[in-house]
């Protein structure tokens, strides 16, 4: 697990622990490091050699840590961004109500939780992925 302040990383270790206690979880690291401090991130990531690696640093932090060090992950089974994801295992911040996620609105209430941080993420990309989606769907 790669991402999150210190003790965000240290909750959502201990909070998905308690929830899958069969869980093995083979490592886990803050996500404030330096990029000259990669390589080394890298090597121990590899030298865990995770089924799935999971990455909450926030986009697009995430995606562009993972386009230049894919080649270098390749012992890892799965890599997986995740966003802010660690936030909500380590038990930081509210999930939507069930019924707002099983209708495919938690993104709206987020963005009404923070509005500052998110309205002008989701104008721009949400009509991008829309737009992908439905050129897929051809």
């Amino acid at each position: 697990m790669l991402g999150g302040e210190a003790e965000i990383n240290r909750r959502a270790v201990e909070e998905t622990q308690k929830r899958f206690p069969s869980l093995q979880i083979v490592g886990a690291r803050d996500g404030y490091f330096e990029r000259s401090d990669e390589a080394e991130v890298i090597a121990e990531i590899t030298r865990l050699k995770p089924d799935v690696l999971w990455i909450s640093l926030g986009a697009p932090l995430e995606q562009e840590f993972v386009t230049r060090n894919l080649d270098a992950l390749r012992g890892v089974g799965v890599v997986k961004t995740s966003g802010g994801l660690f936030d909500f295992l380590a038990l930081a911040k509210r999930r939507a109500p069930l019924w707002v996620q099983r209708a495919g609105f938690e993104w709206l209430f987020r963005m009404a939780l923070e509005p500052r941080r998110l309205f002008m993420r989701y104008l721009v990309t949400s009509p991008h992925a829309v737009l992908v989606m439905l050129r897929a769907m051809r």
